[in-house]
């Protein structure tokens, strides 16, 4: 792997400009159909094609920049959809999520445990739960306030200019991300849509290969590899590989430093676990 790298100052760069220039498309989009140049749906057709991949960039750098290098338009996305405490809020809770996946420390759990049905649900709100698994941490502090202000007068001010055009423009963008993150979170995490499924990380790649070119060419290349070898991803050691760089990395089976067996049948209790390994190593040192 010695040809794969993380990201570097350079690519952090990149990702902020495709924030910066997708959510600046989407945004022209909806005011031209306000204008009457183009149709409603094209806002829906607009946010369809170019969300996924700002969200892919927002994953990016959550996963390979501290805090304290996060740029303004990592901490304020500039999309409908409010993230609340931008980058920073998704960083914490995704992080803990590859940390503690499949136990009942893992702030994600909601957007793939239980019934499929109830996933999708939770996985709408989405950054609400961020937000709120956040706050539950670390408590509110100045910046996440003013972020959230942030997020408010920009819809506000979006549907006292432009009206129902603005409402269109953000709901679907809003149910473009809940279902998205859907198929990310419960499809590459569970077997199956049932919620008997079994718990692991999935590869898709056969369930997209046939379809390989016309979504590539639709969503790019990050998107795509992103959720077809999400497993390799999910591996201890390769977190802050790029998309682009999964078809080369191997899985590794090892998904969290607490479960060892895959699949798992159930979410399993961090305290329950970790008390095995205790008494564990008591043996080994008897």
């Amino acid at each position: 792997m010695s040809n794969l790298k993380h990201l570097s100052p350079g690519h952090s760069l990149k990702e902020n400009a495709n924030i910066i220039i997708r959510s600046a498309a989407m945004y022209g989009v909806m005011v031209l159909a306000y204008l009457g140049w183009v149709p409603t749906w094209g806002i829906v057709v607009a946010n369809l094609m170019l969300y996924f991949a700002v969200y892919v960039s927002v994953h990016e750098i959550g996963h390979n920049f501290p805090v304290d290098r996060l740029s303004l338009v990592s901490r304020f996305v500039p999309v409908a959809t409010p993230l609340w405490g931008g980058v920073r809020v998704f960083q914490e809770t995704h992080r803990r999520h590859h940390l503690y996946f499949c136990t009942d420390h893992d702030p994600w759990l909601p957007f793939y445990a239980g019934h499929p049905l109830r996933a999708l649900f939770f996985n709408l709100i989405e950054p609400e739960v961020n937000a709120f698994n956040f706050v539950k941490k670390h408590g509110v502090d100045r910046e996440l306030v003013l972020n959230v202000l942030y997020n408010v007068v920009f819809l506000a001010g979006g549907l006292y200019v432009f009206g129902k055009t603005y409402l269109v423009y953000a709901l679907s963008m809003r149910l473009i991300h809940g279902v998205a993150v859907f198929f990310f979170n419960f499809t590459l995490h569970r077997d199956r849509m049932s919620a008997e499924a079994a718990y692991s990380v999935y590869t898709r790649e056969r369930l997209v290969k046939p379809v390989l070119p016309l979504v590539r060419l639709i969503w790019g290349e990050a998107v795509v590899f992103g959720y077809m070898y999400h497993d390799r991803h999910h591996s201890l050691r390769q977190w802050r590989y790029h998309p682009l760089n999964y078809e080369t990395l191997k899985d590794l089976n090892d998904y969290s430093p607490f479960i060892k067996q895959w699949p798992a049948t159930s979410i399993q209790r961090l305290s329950e676990i970790q008390a095995q390994q205790d008494e564990m190593q008591a043996d080994m040192a008897a």
